[in-house]
C-alpha cells in the first residue's frame, strides 16, 4: 500500500474523502522531494487536508518533530486547532497527549510556533508547514524553518498560501523561484512546477482572466463542493483586498 494509500484511509477515518486535486497534493507532501509549494484559493479545503497531514505524519514517525508557524500565533492556530479536533477521534486519542500549543506522541510532538523568526533558529524538524506565507511581511520565519531542514535528511517543508503574490514579497519571491525550475506544466488554472527539491502546485485565475468572471474563477477552485453561485457569494461578502484569495 502507497503512503497515498495510507493517509486517505487515515483521512477516511477523520470522516473525510479525498478529491483528485488533495490527492496531487498529498502525493507531493510524502515525495521525495524536500519542499512543496501550495497556491490554492480559500474555501478549498486548504487547511483541513494539512492539519490531517501534520497529524498523520506525527502518528506515523519515530520521533518526529512537526511545527506549524504563521504570520502569527493566531493564524498558525488555525491549522492546530483542527489537527487538535482530529486527535479526539476515538482511534487517536489514546495515541496523543494534547495540550493547548501541543500534541504529543510516544517520541514526538506536533507544534505551533511564534512567528519572530529570528528567534527559530536552532530548531531541528522533521516536517514545517508554513501557512498564510502571502500575509508574512517578511521571510525570517520561513527561512529559519528551511535553514533547520538541513539539519536532518528526510526532513520536509510545506508551504500553503491563498493569495496572489507581488514579487516583493516573501511569497512573490518563492513563487518566482518556482516558476523557473527546469519543469514547468500549466493546464487552464492549474500550474505544476517541479525541480529536484522543490515543487510548485498553483490553482490560480489565469492570466488576463477577468477576476469577476465566476467561471473563470470556478476553474482555480478545484473543490466540488465549491459552486460559482457559492463564489459569488463568498466574493460579495469578502472586502474587496481580500479578493485575490476567492480567485
Amino acid at each position: 500500500m502507497s503512503e497515498l494509500e495510507r493517509f486517505a484511509k487515515f483521512f477516511r477515518l477523520l470522516g473525510y474523502r479525498l478529491e483528485g486535486f488533495q490527492e496531487l497534493i498529498v502525493e507531493e507532501c510524502f515525495s521525495p522531494r524536500r519542499e512543496t509549494l501550495i497556491l490554492i484559493p480559500r474555501a478549498n479545503g486548504k487547511s483541513t487536508l494539512l492539519a490531517a497531514i501534520a497529524l498523520w505524519s506525527l502518528l506515523r514517525g519515530k520521533g518526529s518533530q512537526i511545527v506549524v508557524g504563521a504570520a502569527s500565533r493566531e493564524q498558525a492556530s488555525v491549522l492546530f486547532d483542527i489537527a487538535r479536533s482530529m486527535a479526539q477521534h476515538p482511534e487517536v486519542a489514546p495515541l496523543v497527549e494534547v495540550t493547548r500549543r501541543e500534541i504529543r506522541s510516544a517520541e514526538g510532538w506536533l507544534r505551533v510556533i511564534a512567528a519572530d523568526g529570528p528567534k527559530q533558529h536552532g530548531l531541528i524538524v522533521d516536517l514545517a508547514i508554513v501557512d498564510e506565507l502571502h500575509a508574512h511581511k517578511r521571510d525570517d520565519l520561513y527561512v529559519a524553518l528551511r535553514t533547520a531542514m538541513q539539519k536532518r535528511p528526510g526532513a520536509r517543508m510545506i508551504t500553503i498560501s491563498t493569495a496572489g503574490a507581488r514579487v516583493a514579497t516573501p511569497l512573490g519571491r518563492l513563487r518566482e523561484r518556482a516558476l523557473k525550475l527546469p519543469k514547468v506544466g500549466r493546464d487552464g488554472a492549474f500550474t505544476r512546477a517541479e525541480g529536484d527539491h522543490l515543487v510548485m502546485l498553483a490553482w490560480e485565475l489565469p492570466e488576463g482572466a477577468d477576476p469577476d468572471d465566476l467561471e473563470a474563477a470556478r476553474s482555480c477552485n478545484p473543490a466540488s463542493w465549491l459552486t460559482p453561485e457559492g463564489l459569488a457569494e463568498q466574493k460579495e461578502a469578502v472586502h474587496p483586498l481580500a479578493g485575490s484569495a476567492i480567485t
